[in-house]
Parts: structure tokens; sequence; C-alpha cells
């Protein structure tokens, strides 16, 4: 008789190994390394002895590195914010934070480049893509978690996981669409990652969006 492999759900019970923390663990670790070794690629190159050059191309990495620390940070907070409303955890979801992973650990690897190979657009649109890949799988994983109520409690409202997958994807889609302006940047297409400074604002808004769609929700309950 032929036996089919299930998936492991593992509840979130007293007396049991959490698998929830140790993934937890797992990640943060990630995350900790991932984000220490962005500043290694930080160095002052004095190029024919011109400090003044040399301090001008440090600026230059300096602000690179800080829009990716934030967005690793940022890709963090969400995961935290997952895992927060996580009650179960299965074979899939492990294999979707392993895939949400690898993007992560390749941050300091494009950032490297970047910092030496800037001035090509390949190497920005390689940055890119595994940015927006980073951001398209933490959606994926909240898309997972929350259809059927996979891995979260049947009476869970779905209204705030439905604004964290949306607030998710504005660091990706920006990383994509900004790829459109690499043309305007002929001698340094390292510049359209500034256009990732653009995601804190958007997400205000859409944040201020929703908050106002709840207001006035309440305010029709009320009235009823």
């Amino acid at each position: 008789m032929e036996v089919t492999e299930k998936p492991l759900e593992v509840p979130m019970k007293k007396g049991q190994e959490k698998l929830d923390e140790r993934l937890i663990m797992l990640c943060d670790g990630v995350f900790a390394i991932a984000m220490t070794l962005l500043v290694l690629d930080i160095k002052l190159d004095v190029q024919g002895g011109d400090i003044n050059a040399a301090l001008g191309a440090l600026s230059d990495k300096i602000i690179v590195y800080i829009i990716t620390f934030f967005v690793i940070a940022g890709y963090w907070n969400e995961h935290r914010q997952l895992m927060k409303m996580v009650r179960r955890i299965n074979t899939p979801f492990i294999r979707l934070t392993f895939l949400f992973l690898a993007f992560v650990t390749f941050f300091p690897i494009t950032l490297s480049i970047v910092m030496d190979s800037g001035h090509f657009a390949q190497v920005i649109i390689i940055y890119m893509l595994v940015m927006a890949g980073c951001g398209f799988s933490i959606a994926v994983l909240w898309w997972y978690a929350r259809g059927q109520h996979r891995l979260i409690d049947a009476d869970s409202d779905e209204t705030p996981i439905n604004e964290r997958i949306t607030l998710g994807l504005i660091t990706p889609v920006i990383a994509c669409a900004s790829l459109l302006f690499i043309p305007l940047f002929p001698g340094a297409p390292q510049r359209i990652l500034y256009f990732l400074i653009l995601s804190p604002a958007v997400r205000r808004i859409i944040h201020a969006l929703y908050e106002h769609r709840r207001e006035r929700r309440a305010e029709a309950q009320q009235a009823e």
C-alpha cells in the first residue's frame, strides 16, 4: 500500500519542542550575520593621493550601506510580525522560510559587488533583483500562512494581515520599477538605489489609508 507523506504539522503546545522558536532563532542569527557583514565592505580607497575624491567615494558607499541595512532591518521586522501571527508550522512553511533566508544571505555579496563595481548596470540589476526576491518571498510566506487559515487562528482578522502583505510588497515593487530608470543614469547606475528611500514614505501613506478605512468602518458600525 502506497503511503503519502503529509506536511509536518507542529502545534504550539506546552511540553513539546517548539519548532517556531528554533526557526525564529535561526532567522535572527542569519539576519544578524548578514547585517554585520555589510559593514566590512566600507573601506577608504585613496587613489593617487587624492583624499577628497576618496572621501567622496566613501560617502557614497556609506549611503548605499545605510539603505541596505535599513532594508534588511525592515525585512527582519516583517518576519517578526509574521511569526507573531503564526500558530502552527509545517514543512512547506519551513521551506519557504529557507528561500527567504537565501535572499537575505545574498545581501552582503551583492553589496560588496556594488561597492566595487557599482558603475555597471548589470551589477545594480542583480542587487535590485535580490532585494525584490527577498520582499516577494516574505509576501509569499504571509500569503501561505493566511491562506485557508493554514497556520493562523481561524478567527483571526485578515485585514491587518492584508495590510502587512501590501506594505511588504512596496519595497520589492519599487526595486523592480527603479530598474526602468537605469538608462537615465548611464554613468552612475548605482544612483537608482536612492529610489529605495521612497519606500518608507509610501509605506506611511498606505498605512494611513488603511487606518482611515478602519476608522470609517468603526464609525459605520457605531452608527448601526
